[in-house]
């Protein structure tokens, strides 16, 4: 299952608009999508369900900029984006937490929620400061009781989730991606991602 969770709130009484539009993608010679579209708008959580080679996983690596379409278009606000690689996901903020955990276990929570974007002083050093900061900050809104200091390794995996969707969230998205989030998640754990889920959605 994938999981779009769009998290920008109505602004003068206009809703954010999520299109993607007649999305096509070959491989090798084998269709996966032909002409598929999807709409969403803000504050609204969709799930993409269907059987595996199905197509979702490289509908939403598409919107994440880890796969190239072939046809189509994606829009945001009625606006044409383009989207060629993960960093252009992310100018256009949109997140994605992928099923594989890329947590670095050696450091801890704090470093693995800015790895990608560390705060900087005078343009050179890193803000420590700043980082375990918003760190709890982030760990807070995601119901967390462990602290930013604590070293990956010693994290349960759903915890490392939790470490996983801080990422994300450090990048100030507007648009969530969970790719089959609960797939190696206890029961408790299960519900906890969920009860994530709605919150950031509210």
């Amino acid at each position: 299952m994938q999981q779009i969770i769009l998290l920008e709130k109505q602004m003068n009484n206009v809703s954010k608009k999520l299109e993607l539009k007649n999305i096509s993608k070959e491989f090798s010679g084998n269709l996966v999508l032909k002409n598929t579209s999807f709409e969403a708008i803000g504050g609204e959580i969709h799930a993409l369900l269907g059987a595996n080679g199905a197509g979702k996983s490289t509908l939403m690596n598409i919107l994440g900029g880890n796969l190239l379409m072939d046809n189509g278009e994606i829009l945001i606000n009625n606006s044409i984006i383009t989207i060629n690689n993960p960093r252009d996901a992310a100018f256009n903020k949109i997140a994605f937490v992928h099923q594989e955990l890329s947590i670095l276990p050696t450091m801890n929570v704090a470093e693995n929620i800015f790895i990608n974007k560390f705060p900087k002083k005078k343009d050179i050093l890193i803000n420590k400061k700043k980082i375990y900061t918003d760190s709890k900050i982030i760990l807070k809104r995601l119901g967390c009781n462990f602290s930013p200091e604590t070293i990956c390794e010693f994290l349960s995996t759903g915890e490392q989730q939790m470490v996983e969707i801080g990422r994300a969230l450090a990048e100030n998205p507007n648009i969530i991606i969970f790719d089959e989030p609960t797939s190696s998640l206890t029961k408790n754990e299960k519900e906890k991602l969920f009860d994530v889920i709605i919150n950031l959605k509210k």
